[in-house]
């Protein structure tokens, strides 16, 4: 496949790079250098959402279908763990002329992140859509960092858009998945 050629090179100045992970199934830590931030033990969600240094936000505060990104931001890169396979990686290209989606489905059902905003001049931010299956927030202060649901059917396929142009439509082999999406603040 190929990405429109209005594209530039993947990495804005400055870059300020922060982690999202979404984990579905399984157990351990969330994070990515395998240390112990794991998710609390009071969480019994299967499908988490944690975001470390960008907190979001969203109208409720307590339970949410729809919330965004305090700060300006946009997609870099998603990278799947699906059980004992190797990591799958797959860097989004930056585009003046087009935004960034990944949708994760899990049967039916979608956890949707996708860039929102003016790509030209940088002014994006990102959205988490979950239509079908609300968000319960662990903690919330200004903004919160993790959140958990309880989807009915485990983590299916993974697409990444740019614009039209697919990036990675992969589908998942295990029921222990865990979804690194890499962000940088703009």
């Amino acid at each position: 496949m190929t990405v429109s050629t209005e594209s530039t090179p993947n990495v804005p100045q400055p870059l300020q790079i922060t982690p999202v992970i979404i984990k579905s199934g399984g157990g351990g830590p969330l994070s990515e250098t395998g240390s112990s931030d794991a998710i609390p033990a009071d969480v019994a969600n299967p499908v988490t959402l944690y975001s470390p240094i960008v907190h979001l936000t969203d109208k409720t505060g307590t339970s949410w279908n729809s919330a965004e990104f305090l700060s300006k931001a946009r997609l870099l890169e998603v990278t799947i763990v699906d059980g004992d396979l190797p990591l799958l990686d797959s860097d989004v290209p930056r585009s003046l002329i087009h935004l960034a989606s990944l949708t994760i489905s899990f049967g039916q059902d979608q956890l949707i992140l996708r860039e929102e905003g003016i790509p030209e001049i940088d002014d994006l931010h990102l959205v988490v859509d979950s239509p079908q299956v609300p968000f319960t927030v662990v903690e919330s202060t200004k903004g919160w960092e993790l959140s958990g649901a309880t989807f009915p059917n485990n983590i299916s396929t993974v697409v990444l858009t740019l614009g039209d142009d697919v990036l990675l439509d992969y589908t998942c082999t295990s029921t222990d998945v865990t979804l690194g999406v890499t962000v940088s603040r703009i």
